[in-house]
């Protein structure tokens, strides 16, 4: 199933194989003789040792698990009891569950439960409010990636040896646990053997597991939502995609119309300028051959037009630039026709044009063109692995809607690309035929 590691005093180098939502981090806590180590060999190598050594570092091994339809790198980490404060922090960065391990056959081993849980809670808490910068760990960040509430993992509490309890004292003691559980907030409770090899440690670790994943996935939604709201919530944007009645479906279509709202509007403001821009050019004579003109055609008539009263250049302007004449005072571009001569624009007018139109649209694409593929990717994928289990489970009709909005959240994606590539030839046309100054 897997490969069992070295011991480490930390965390090995973060691990993110295909994506981070196919990698999951659970680590295993607990007293000293309550079963870490057991329970571990077991799932990471279906193995048992019967001699006992305490564990002295921390044993981490990667295993990979079919889960929700998908393949997960698992990453599994046996922890010592013992740690200092900074080595506990960094044991739980990054972690999305936990198992907390109890000795059935020891009565005390279960009053240090809590404290697990408490330091747990406290660890990832302190992880949350560092990765923003926050000295405090009491303060809360405003912002989902790094709020301290969403940071704090499910836990799972496991009774461990319960091949040692007499099998009348049993059903006893299992209702007793999960009266703890449900009570202490505890995402479940599981009953296992490691030593049987009656894969009931696999049971429950893989259940564990899924209800991981299941957590991760209501966050994605939720995150896609927010991060949405936090670029856009000035802006309001009409339902595109139809629903199809399915909840956890429906809200990513909610969020991925935002996105297509977005990238339709901000597509066709690009386009806009553009024209504006080569209409402005030919309305004023500035382009004497009126066939297929191309940008390079107008920035090398605006260079053209400059002549001798000063040097056409590009200044960086964030992630775009501007237009600048250096040197000398520019006059009106001498007319082609006469007719036109009465209100020519200078060719300072037609740069200013091109500043207020086209470099904005420039500008707000670079500002929300990556982030609205990358949201709607996202949710691509989402749904990509939603249709799998739905596709036997809703009406055909609602499918081919889901494979339907899939299509449009893909055009959209690719939309928001061409806006890029757009901006990226435009860039580097005209330092084909300008200088940079920096």
């Amino acid at each position: 199933m897997g490969q069992s590691c070295s011991a480490d005093k930390i965390f090995p180098k973060d691990y993110y194989g295909d994506s981070m939502s196919r990698v999951i981090r659970v680590v295993i806590v607990g007293d000293v003789g309550s079963g870490k180590t057991s329970f571990f060999n077991r799932f990471v190598s279906d193995s048992f040792r019967e001699s006992y050594l305490p564990t002295d570092g921390v044993y981490h091994a990667i295993i990979r698990e079919y889960i929700r339809d998908e393949y997960h790198d698992v990453h599994l980490y046996d922890l010592p009891c013992f740690a200092p404060t900074e080595a506990r922090i960094a044991n739980y960065k990054n972690t999305n569950g936990a198992i907390i391990m109890v000795d059935a056959s020891d009565s005390e081993s279960l009053q240090s439960t809590l404290a697990w849980k408490h330091d747990i809670q406290s660890m990832t808490q302190r992880n949350a409010a560092y990765s923003c910068g926050i000295n405090n760990a009491n303060l809360t960040p405003r912002t989902y990636q790094h709020s301290a509430e969403s940071k704090i993992p499910p836990v799972l509490l496991v009774a461990t040896k319960m091949d040692l309890l007499e099998d009348d004292y049993i059903p006893e003691y299992i209702d007793f646990i999960k009266a703890i559980a449900e009570s202490q907030g505890f995402i479940g409770c599981a009953f296992v053997s490691a030593k049987l090899n009656d894969q009931s440690v696999h049971r429950a670790t893989r259940s564990f597991l899924t209800q991981v994943a299941n957590k991760r996935s209501k966050e994605l939604i939720r995150y896609i939502m927010q991060s949405y709201e936090n670029e856009t919530n000035s802006l309001s944007h009409e339902t595109i995609l139809p629903v199809v009645g399915v909840e956890d479906v429906d809200h990513l279509f909610a969020a991925a119309s935002q996105q297509i709202s977005l990238c339709n509007e901000l597509n066709s403001q690009l386009q806009l300028s553009l024209e504006n821009f080569k209409t402005s050019a030919i309305d004023n004579d500035l382009i004497i051959n009126r066939q297929s003109i191309e940008l390079s055609d107008i920035i090398q008539a605006l260079l053209s037009a400059v002549g001798g009263q000063g040097r056409l250049v590009i200044i960086p302007d964030g992630e775009f630039f501007q237009l600048v004449v250096r040197g000398g005072t520019l006059e009106p571009v001498p007319p082609i026709s006469t007719e036109l001569e009465s209100h020519q624009p200078t060719v300072q007018n037609i740069i200013d044009q091109f500043h207020e139109e086209v470099a904005a649209a420039c500008k707000d694409c670079l500002s929300h063109c990556p982030v609205i593929r990358t949201m709607l990717n996202d949710i691509d994928a989402e749904l990509q692995r939603k249709s799998r289990y739905l596709r036997h489970v809703i009406r055909r009709s609602s499918y081919e809607i889901i494979d339907a909005n899939r299509r449009e959240v893909c055009q959209s994606s690719q939309m928001a690309q061409n806006c890029l590539e757009i901006i990226n030839d435009l860039t580097i046309t005209a330092k084909c035929f300008l200088v940079v100054f920096e």
